[in-house]
């Protein structure tokens, strides 16, 4: 009998091992036999899926988007708006391993990304996804722009210097911002 394959769970896998390449190496070392190396699979499968590596990192960055998009929209509403917009974007510091790697291959590819405004396109999409889905939890788009750069800046943070901002300062950090959008007093 023969096999059948599963051709999105595939790619998904491959991206997931060149996620996890970039997070040891960085973009330099996201070679096509590194990526099969780390998937368990031969180049030539990687080959059928993603013609070139241009292809496969922008397949990658945009499954890494998609997930982070996910548990963005996951977070359940509260009554409090304060405490909704907190939650959500608490969902997007790296505070455990998958979002670790995940805010590590951002930053790479944002770095990598920087002077070609065509390649900037994927983070500019993902990055007004965020602020709508901000701004239907109930906030202005002034206090979802001001808020998702004080959550870059931590991520930034987190993953350049995880000894210095820890889970719980990024933490307070985030709670500390988002009330005072809203105009509390902490």
């Amino acid at each position: 009998m023969p096999r059948t394959a599963d051709h999105d769970a595939r790619r998904r896998q491959v991206a997931d091992a060149l996620l996890r390449v970039i997070v040891r190496g960085g973009l330099a070392e996201a070679s096509l036999s590194a990526v099969a190396e780390e998937a368990g699979v031969s180049v030539g499968l990687i080959q059928r899926y993603f013609t070139t590596k241009a292809e496969l990192l922008n397949f990658a960055f945009n499954h890494l988007l998609d997930r982070t998009y996910e548990r963005l929209l996951a977070v359940r509403p509260v009554d409090d708006t304060t405490e909704t917009t907190y939650l959500m974007l608490e969902a997007l510091l790296p505070l455990d391993e998958e979002r670790f790697t995940e805010a590590v291959v951002w930053v790479a590819f944002l770095a990598d990304t920087l002077p070609s405004p065509t390649a900037r396109k994927p983070h500019v999409s993902a990055m007004l996804r965020m602020h709508r889905a901000l701004v239907s939890a109930g906030m202005s788009t002034v206090e979802a722009v001001m808020l998702t750069s004080v959550l870059d800046g931590l991520i930034l943070d987190m993953v350049a210097s995880p000894e210095l901002v820890t889970p719980e300062l990024a933490r307070a950090c985030l709670r500390r911002a988002v009330d005072q959008a809203f105009g509390g007093q902490t």
